[in-house]
């Protein structure tokens, strides 16, 4: 076996110098981001305290805002094309909000249908 010994000036010294210089790079790093911590803390600390007005303000608009909605889902079939839609309903007011698919969409296909086959029967 034979043992070389490593000069100085050869290739393996140099990452070890690379070494150093990337650790001094995530220290001055490290710092910057610790300043920047710190930044972030002394705004956090200076910002605005809300006043109680201001404060019930904001939660009731939040309540208003999150506030559940009664309704409920109605399954019905349509009669001309006996396809299921969707009726979603509001309790309260027993109004229809919503349909899916519309109604009107169901309607005009059914009668698109009849005009159809109308058309066809009186051809032939």
């Amino acid at each position: 076996m034979e043992i070389k010994t490593v000069s100085p000036s050869s290739a393996s010294a140099k990452p070890i110098v690379a070494d150093r210089t990337a650790g001094e790079k995530s220290k001055i790093i490290e710092q910057q981001h610790e300043e920047q911590q710190m930044d972030v803390k002394k705004e956090k600390d200076e910002k605005k305290v809300l006043t109680k007005e201001e404060a019930e303000h904001v939660v009731n608009g939040m309540n208003e805002f999150l506030k559940p909605q009664f309704t409920s889902l109605q399954f019905k079939i349509h009669d001309e094309t006996e396809r299921y839609y969707v009726e979603v309903v509001d309790q309260d007011s027993k109004k229809v909000i919503r349909e899916i698919p519309a109604k009107q969409l169901l309607d005009m296909y059914a009668k698109m249908t009849d005009f159809l086959g109308l058309f066809i029967d009186k051809k032939f």
